[in-house]
């Protein structure tokens, strides 16, 4: 669908629900953004980069949870690489 579509579609039902514009232009950046997510990860983009910032801790708990070390200790040994792989794999993982 295209970005014109979108917006049309938004509008549409916003009309029919009987909401505002602004509603419409909400759902129609929603609907938006969630094609651009979805267009990054098929492109290949790591699903931690498309990951929503409220996932994140959840990511890190069990990214720990895996690993069987805190966040903390892999700072104190320099393996902040080891956690990000984790945390990438666990948001690869919610994507299948």
């Amino acid at each position: 669908m295209t970005i014109a579509n979108t917006v049309r579609y938004a509008f549409k039902a916003a009309r029919d629900d009987g909401r505002s514009a602004l509603v419409a232009l909400l759902w129609a950046a929603l609907d938006l953004r969630q094609d651009a997510v979805v267009a990054g990860y098929d492109a290949g983009l790591p699903p931690l980069l498309l990951a929503d910032l409220s996932d994140l801790p959840g990511l890190m708990g069990r990214a720990e949870y895996a690993c069987k070390t805190q966040w903390f200790d892999f700072l104190k040994t320099g393996a902040i690489g080891d956690l990000l792989w984790q945390m990438n794999h666990e948001a690869w993982r919610d994507w299948q």
